[in-house]
Order: C-alpha cells, then structure tokens, then sequence
C-alpha cells in the first residue's frame, strides 16, 4: 500500500534558528566533556594540577559556545514564539542555562589555579558537575518527565532507561574517582587576601553556583516528585514530598536571581582592578570612584527617564552599569599600555554586563500597548489579564494603540501559513498624515482538513532604541457556517452619481461613475464602474461593482462585500437619464471578519542582542591569546 507523507516538521520549528541554534547548542553541550576528560586523567594520571593549563582554552571555547547556543534559543523564542519575549523560564530553557552557570563557575576556580595553585579540588568539583548537568539535561528533554510543564513538549520516546544508565554510569566513575584520590589533590591551606583577585573570583564562583542549585531545583520538582513516589513504592513509607510548581515561576525566578545577577556584574566590575596575591588599598578606591560615580549618575537618570522604580532592578542597573564601565576602564588601561591580547576577560565582563541591561530595561520595562478598552469578551483569553491585554481588530476597523492607529487589512494564505496584514499608522500631534507608516505580517498555521489555525509566530518592527512586536491571539474561523452568506434576496435600483439609498439598515452612497474606454482583439471595449460607499452606522466599506461592454455582450463583474452580507451588481446604464441599475443582492449577515491580537513593546532590547555578540567576542579573545601562550610554552619546552 501506498504510504502517505507525514505531517512534517513541527511548524515552530520551520524557522531559520532552526539550522542555527540546535547544531551550536549542541556543541556546547559536547565541548563540557573536554575540560571533564582532562580532570578524569589528572586523577588517574595522578598529574592532579597538570591537566588545568591545557584545559582552560577548551574550558573557555565550551563558555563560548554553550552561552552564544543558550541566547539563541532567547533569540529564537522572540523571533518565533507567541509568549511575548526571548526567556520564560521554561524547563527546557533552564536546562541548557545550568551547566553553562557551572561551567563559567569552574572556568575561574581554573584561572584561580593557574594563577595562585589554589581552588584545584573545587575546579574538579565544578567541571565534573557542569558535564553531568549535560547529562542530566538530556534526561529532563528526552525522557518526557517534562512534557506537560514545558512549552518545548517533549514526550517519552522510551529512551528513559537508557538515558538514566548513561547518566548513571558516569556519576559513579566520576563520584569515585573523586572520592578515592580526594585526599591526594593538592590543597592551599593560606588564606586569600581579602584584597586579591582570587577570593573574589572564588565568590563570583560560589554565587554562580547558587545561581544555577536555585534554578535546576526548581526544574527538578518533577524529578523530585518521582523519586519521592518510587521509594514510597520500594519502602512502603509515606514521604511527605508532594511539591507543586511555582504559580507564578517567572516572579519566583526572579526573587533570587536577579539578586544573584547584581553580584555577579558588582563583582565583575571591579574584579579586573584587583591583582593576584594582594592589591593596593587606596588604589583600589580610587580606581572604584572612575567607575562607580558616572554609573551611579547613569542609574539616577536611566531610572528617572524608564520610570524605574522597583529598587531590585535599580541595583541590578547600578552594578551592570559599573561593570560595563570598569572592564571598559581596564581595556582602556591595556589599550595605553599596547597589551590588547589582555582585554577578552574584560570584553566578556561588558558583554554579560550589556546583556543584563538588557534584558533588564526590556523585560522590566516592557509595554503592552494592546490594551482592551472597550472590555470586549476576547475569544480564547480566559484570565482577566489576558482579556485586558488583548485587543479586538475588526477587518477595515482602525483602532487607537498608545501611538499607533492600527487596522486589521487583510489576510493571505501561502502554503499552511495564513499571514495577517496589519497596519501601523503613527501621527504627529494635530498632523493628518502619518509621520510613520508600516505593516506586520504576524502569521498562524492554518490545518486546510481541519480548518484551525495554531502556532502563532510574531512579526516586530525593529527601531534601534525599540521593537514593537505583535503576534495573533486569535481568529475567525472563516470555514464554520456562521462566516458563511447565503444570498437569497435581491433588489434592483435605479440610481444617480451622488445618490444616497437605504436598503435595510445600509446606508448606500453612490460616490462617482468611472468610464474607461480600452481596445482588444474582438474591437473596442468599454467599462463602467460604480464606486459605492456602504455604512451601517458603524464600519464604512467601498464596493466598485462593474461591466465591460464587447460590442453587444455586456460582462458584469459583481462586487462583494461579505462581513455585510451584500454583493452588488452594476447591470446597465441610461446615459440618456443619466441612471445606473444597481442590483443589490442580501444574505444573512455572516460573523464579522476579526482577529484578536497582542502588541508589546521592547525598549532597548538591542542591547541585549549587543551585548551577546560582545560576549562571545570576549570569550574568544581570551581563548586565542591562552591558546598562544600555550603553543610558546610548548615551543620553549621543545615540544
């Protein structure tokens, strides 16, 4: 028998991220094994320092990777998903976002140990942990425990138990590798000075580690969950673990975390200032003031002018900001001094920096300017929220959002993709025409069996301070009997150029009577056309029904429109009279063509995407430079 194609690939996934952000993502996840494999083999070489040197460029490569594949996930979900944003929190998402907190973690207890032979036993810990929380992830994507807390769906392909033995496997080499040769790596019993590069690096350390324990156990309450349930079922016990998700998770993220960012920025502002062993008192101060003051000043008037006010995202401001500005100092510092291969830390610090500010200014401050003031029922929006922050566009009907009047234009399908025409208008103060004019082609999946619609992908305006984003909520269903017109009535008149009829509750007007004369192969050819106004109180349309006169046979072309129920037909001309016959045709009047959409705007969300580049740039500077070092000190050796 025949066998018939499939339904192909998921909608969400026919995107261009797609060919992009898996294959990187991926990488990044392979590239943890590297820094874990030479841990494994100092151990069992018993060379437990050796292995951090030549593991540190790849330790800096998997940072870059893993990080540049996570914020194109961000940058994918706010290109193709309709939540409104690039992070939500989703389990999915944490997962990927985890092993990369871990894994920048055991990067600077590695450069810690480069540099002051110090933090070598908590560098094994952390590079063992980033690998395994690779594993881990995997199981949470591929084993279906996630799949109905998850927007990314996954479903249980019966790979769980595989999955579970891989991971367990390497938890028990790697636990007792560690646990067995524990007491013969090297330890530092001399305290840090609190004036030194390495103590603070070390907290940066412990505070992304803290970071990514708050979020991987949130992820894992589903996990906690079954474990719970399988030793109440092995024991017979009656564990009281039940836990629940969050109800509101983005707030319960943020509760912690955007405390956490602020200490990573604070101390990656002024961690470059400091030096290994000890620093100057007074010249740290000093170098602080060069930095803290213009970012304070910053802070003050980014918040006046955002209209920042929430004191959590006003420190997280301040230390981004400084962090920007410190590292920015340092750079300079390098610049004078002709040591630019010294500046990737220092780029990298800006770029996470950047991205926290953005995220920061456009997540906080982001504006839905759909806002349902007419408290319409919004078909499919069941929370109150969601009813006010969604706004209802008839077809041809425009409407008033912030700045913008808006209007519903047209719909057109290409293949299963039905894309709305959406037009922005944005008028000047006492101006009649539009200083701004633009349309957005937000678009849904259209089933032709079915006839739904589903996935709806966003279409953004980008400004370089701003993104306006829009995506469709909802839809009428133009298949369902009520988008249907049955025409069973019809009524002829016999009308002027500037007439005015009543037909029902319509009121019609005849505008203007357009002639044109053309010449074909049969001889000439005329065509008369109507330009009808037609209102009912409430939306105006225009109908131009026509006919095309070829020698003795007239052609008429009938005009439709069907949210009113009418057609009309232009069926002859007296011009002795000057009168036109106008054939009115009347149906039921079907459902209103509408759509319910959502429109948010994103105030400097490109600094965002900035400060991602800039990041990965700094990452690579630093892996280029410590690859160099690398290659003198094996050709000075004779290698």
């Amino acid at each position: 028998s025949k066998i018939s194609d499939g339904r192909g690939l998921n909608v969400l996934l026919q995107n261009y991220w797609m060919v992009i952000h898996p294959p990187v993502l991926f990488l990044g996840f392979a590239s943890t094994i590297v820094p874990f494999c030479f841990a494994m083999a100092g151990i069992w070489r018993k060379e437990f320092g050796a292995w951090v040197k030549p593991a540190i460029p790849w330790a800096l490569f998997n940072g870059m990777i893993l990080g540049t594949g996570v914020l194109m996930g961000g940058a994918w979900a706010y290109e193709a998903l309709s939540f409104g944003g690039f992070w939500a929190w989703d389990p999915v998402e944490n997962a990927s976002l985890v092993p990369w907190l871990i894994a920048i973690a055991g990067l600077h207890t590695m450069l810690i140990f480069n540099a002051r032979k110090s933090s070598l036993g908590i560098s094994y810990i952390l590079v063992t942990l980033a690998f395994l929380l690779i594993l881990y992830s995997t199981f949470l994507t591929r084993s279906g425990i996630l799949g109905d807390s998850s927007v990314h769906s996954f479903t249980d392909l019966g790979l769980s138990g595989q999955l579970l033995i891989f991971m367990g496997i390497f938890v028990v080499l790697a636990v007792m590798s560690l646990w067995l040769y524990w007491k013969d790596i090297p330890k530092t019993e001399q305290e840090e000075n609190i004036y030194s590069r390495e103590f603070w690096m070390f907290i940066g350390a412990l505070i992304l580690s803290l970071s990514a324990l708050h979020i991987i156990a949130l992820t894992s309450i589903k996990v906690i969950n079954k474990i719970s349930e399988g030793i109440n079922m092995l024991t017979g016990l009656s564990l009281p673990i039940n836990l629940s998700n969050p109800a509101d998770p983005i707030a319960t993220y943020h509760q912690l975390q955007i405390p956490f960012a602020a200490l990573i920025a604070l101390f990656a502002g002024f961690g470059q200032y400091l030096k290994y062993y000890k620093s100057d008192k007074d010249q740290f101060f000093r170098k602080l003031l060069i930095a803290s003051v213009p970012a304070l000043i910053l802070t003050i008037l980014i918040s006046l002018g955002t209209d920042l006010h929430d004191y959590k995202l006003i420190i997280l401001l301040f230390t981004s900001l400084f962090a920007v500005l410190g590292n920015g100092h340092i750079i300079f510092d390098f610049l004078k001094k002709a040591k630019t291969g010294s500046t990737g830390a220092a780029v990298a610090h800006i770029g996470m920096a950047l991205i926290l500010i953005g995220a920061l200014i456009a997540n906080g401050k982001k504006e839905v300017i759909s806002i349902n003031t007419e408290n319409f029922n919004v078909f499919g929006q069941a929370s109150p929220k969601d009813q006010m922050e969604n706004k209802v566009l008839y077809k041809d009907f425009p409407v008033t959002m912030r700045d913008y009047r808006v209007t519903y234009v047209a719909d057109s399908l290409s293949g299963s993709h039905l894309y709305y025409n959406i037009n922005y208008q944005r008028f000047a103060k006492n101006s009649k025409s539009p200083d701004e004019d633009f349309n957005l082609h937000p678009y849904v999946v259209y089933d032709r069996k079915e006839g739904k619609i589903s996935a709806p992908s966003p279409d953004t305006r980008h400004y370089f301070s701003k993104d306006v984003f829009t995506h469709i909520t909802a839809a009428v269903d133009k298949n369902t009997a009520e988008y249907q017109v049955s025409y069973d009535t019809f009524y002829v008149h016999h009308v002027k150029k500037g007439q005015v009829i009543q037909q029902d509750s319509f009121r019609i007007t005849v505008e203007d009577v357009e002639f044109a004369e053309g010449q074909t192969g049969q001889g000439a050819q005329y065509k008369a056309t109507l330009r009808l106004k037609v209102t009912d109180g409430m939306f105006t349309k225009i109908a131009t029904p026509s006919f095309v006169l070829e020698g003795n046979k007239m052609i008429p072309e009938e005009a439709e429109i069907h949210d009113f129920g009418l057609k009309f037909v232009y069926r002859n001309v007296d011009p002795a009279k000057g009168e036109h016959e106008l054939v009115i045709v009347k149906g039921n009047r079907p459902t209103p063509d509408f759509i319910t959409l959502k429109a948010i705007i994103f105030p400097w969300i490109n600094v965002l995407w900035i400060g991602s580049v800039v990041m990965a740039l700094g990452f690579f500077m630093s892996m280029f430079r410590r690859i160099q070092m690398l290659r003198k000190q094996n050709t000075s050796a004779g290698l």
